[in-house]
């Protein structure tokens, strides 16, 4: 969606924010013959609007676990499509990010906005602004007036200053692309992008990621975190906390001013220091195993699935104390759902449900079986 490199979510990486250059999305509607192409692990959409049988457009209809909630389909190959979007320039071809499909709704275009990519900040607003994640919009950064006046210094040990006017992005990523993430139990993981107008990012040293900024005015921070992730991770919501990457001593930083709204899920602190990485971990939770300890006495079970990890079949087995309506639902790393296995009343007793992930990325995964007053989570890998 920019321009920018973006290589691996590690810090000796380019990280994943990709800048400002799709500030000049433009609304287009087409019509054409839809093309795809299916050798990668993504579907990839093209539209052919001049009946050449070459692509003359990307189409691109968000993650593959996206619904519209119009109930809209994704097309087939070969069939002819009206399409209304925004496009964008790309490499080759341009990218049409799909509005409309055949007069239905599939995303819609006045929820882009700031979040769709970003926004800017210069030395002269006199009012904060908000910036947040594509997709969940209290995943945000609310910078003040003042954060700069060309006195504002990025990276300490070089004295670097910052630009008159800058872009500002923050990201939700999978928590395994958060640097030295492997001894700690990380819920939500997030990567903040601070572009100059000539498309470098403050937030790197070198040409690699990790970096941090010191403001002249604090930035208010909000990040959210899901049921499902908490559930899937154990977390005891009660001993979450905030860290930074503080690339100065190579070494995670505890946020100590951060508060935990366990009603609404957000987590806020206010600093002056932005940092390229921050996440929020926490504590296993022992309530959580004494609940699915007690499921299983009760005849409720959700096992493990087998095999794991998989690619890309796997079956995930569960057991009924008697018949009930059961809902069985898979979710991705940041707590957003992909699949819907089993909706409906089932028989008691042990079934087996085969699932197909072979138009998911590889990563982590939770699977959540409710039933009644009872639900149960348990996480599962996918490696491609």
């Amino acid at each position: 969606m920019g321009g920018h490199d973006s290589e691996t979510g590690h810090h000796n990486g380019m990280g994943y924010a990709f800048g400002w250059m799709h500030d000049s999305v433009k609304t287009k509607e087409l019509s054409g013959v839809v093309i795809t192409d299916t050798t990668f692990i993504y579907t990839i959409y093209y539209l052919d609007t001049d009946s050449d049988s070459l692509p003359d457009y990307y189409l691109n209809f968000g993650p593959p676990w996206y619904e519209p909630e119009s109930g809209a389909e994704r097309p087939v190959d070969g069939i002819m499509v009206q399409v209304k979007g925004g496009e964008m320039a790309m490499h080759d071809i341009p990218m049409l990010v799909v509005y409309e499909l055949n007069g239905e709704t599939w995303r819609d275009s006045g929820n882009f906005g700031m979040h769709f990519g970003g926004g800017w900040i210069d030395n002269n607003m006199t009012e904060g602004r908000y910036f947040h994640s594509p997709f969940d919009s209290l995943d945000g950064i609310y910078i003040r007036p003042g954060w700069g006046g060309g006195m504002g210094q990025r990276h300490e040990h070089d004295g670097g200053m910052m630009s008159d006017s800058i872009f500002c992005q923050i990201l939700e990523v999978l928590p395994q692309s958060i640097p030295d993430e492997e001894n700690m139990d990380i819920l939500a993981g997030y990567e903040i992008g601070m572009f100059n107008p000539d498309g470098n990012n403050n937030m790197w040293m070198d040409g690699m990621n990790g970096g941090h900024m010191t403001m002249r005015s604090d930035v208010d921070f909000s990040l959210h975190y899901s049921d499902i992730q908490l559930e899937g991770e154990q977390i005891n919501e009660s001993t979450i906390e905030v860290k930074y990457w503080d690339d100065y001593n190579n070494t995670w930083v505890t946020v100590t001013n951060a508060v935990v709204d366990q009603t609404n899920n957000i987590v806020t602190f206010t600093s002056d220091e932005v940092s390229n990485f921050v996440i929020l971990s926490g504590q296993h939770s022992v309530t959580a195993l004494k609940t699915q300890n007690r499921n299983i006495t009760e005849g409720f079970v959700l096992e493990q699935n087998y095999p794991n990890p998989f690619n890309p079949v796997t079956v995930i087995t569960y057991q009924l104390p008697q018949d009930s309506e059961v809902k069985l639902t898979v979710y991705n790393a940041l707590g957003q759902q992909v699949a819907v296995l089993v909706n409906g009343k089932m028989n008691g007793g042990i079934h087996k449900v085969e699932f197909n992930a072979k138009s998911l990325p590889s990563g982590t995964y939770y699977y959540k079986l409710q039933t009644g007053n009872r639900s149960s989570v348990n996480k599962m890998v996918l490696i491609k």
